[in-house]
């Protein structure tokens, strides 16, 4: 997850300074509930692939929307 945020801190500041900051935390909300519906139907069967991708969106939530503010 801190490496999906290492990766993207540049380009959301230049998304921040194009779009302005309550757009891309908008979108940030949005995939944090995707990202909880997807952890949700995880249970203890689920493919490692199927966590990673959770944990992926969980992280560009974060990137997007918390560090923003």
């Amino acid at each position: 997850m801190e490496a999906v945020i290492f990766i993207l801190s540049p380009i959301s500041g230049r998304m921040a300074d194009r779009y302005g900051s309550r757009v891309l935390c908008s979108v940030g909300l949005a995939v944090n509930a995707a990202a909880l519906f997807w952890f949700s139907t995880l249970n203890e069967k689920s493919s490692y692939f199927a966590v990673l991708i959770s944990l992926v969106l969980f992280g560009l939530e974060l990137r997007y929307s918390v560090l923003l503010i």
